[in-house]
């Protein structure tokens, strides 16, 4: 991952589009964390969420009369990139005014495309910017669904962030492409966040498009 990177990826019941499907090395000396939402939700200020949070939404099964042979042309793809350097006259120095100002645009590409990579942004280099942020597109934090086997840990209770798998035990072994969904909770979206790159290699996120 590279530091200050981020990126948001939806999930539609049981079927993750773009971005939380992914291939993955996790090596020790870098920190990428995750948090999960559930909804739209509008936050006023940052209080001190303890690490209790709400349990994602149910699983939605419904894949009865789905023809693969009859699918829709793909016309978007994943990533759809926002970078804070092509946008210098439109953020002024002021990031969570523009995403403020830009939810409904940021959710539209979001839903559009399966993913929206954001790049060059600093307000999410950090724990407290990355809950700016997703206050500001007006997302609500749920319980990781692996909550309970001990694969990730919160990291930032505070803020309800989570680290992705950083196990010194795991070091060898990639996570393969898969969704996010479990057999019984889904998030409705995943936000992912790098505040430091790591320092032995590795740590790629592979964005799997479709």
């Amino acid at each position: 991952c590279t530091e200050g990177s981020s990126f948001l990826s939806c999930a539609m019941g049981a079927v993750v589009v773009g971005a939380a499907a992914s291939q993955r090395r996790p090596r020790s000396g870098g920190s990428r964390v995750l948090m999960r939402v559930a909804a739209a939700m509008e936050t006023e200020v940052h209080k001190d969420l303890g690490g209790k949070l709400p349990d994602c939404p149910p699983t939605i099964w419904n894949v009865d009369g789905i023809d693969l042979e009859k699918l829709p042309e793909v016309s978007a793809t994943a990533p759809y990139v926002i970078d804070a350097m092509k946008l210098s006259k439109a953020l002024q120095g002021e990031e969570q005014t523009y995403f403020i100002a830009e939810r409904q645009a940021i959710l539209d590409k979001l839903r559009r495309h399966g993913a929206v990579l954001f790049k060059n942004f600093n307000s999410t280099k950090s724990a407290e910017g990355v809950r700016s942020f997703y206050e500001a597109l007006e997302l609500n934090p749920c319980f990781d669904p692996l909550h309970g086997t001990g694969l990730r840990v919160m990291v930032e209770k505070k803020h309800g962030i989570y680290e992705a798998v950083n196990k010194p035990s795991l070091s060898q072994h990639f996570i393969g492409l898969h969704n996010e969904s479990t057999v019984g909770r889904t998030p409705m979206y995943s936000a992912y966040a790098c505040f430091q790159q790591a320092s032995e290699g590795g740590g790629e996120f592979i964005i799997a498009d479709g």
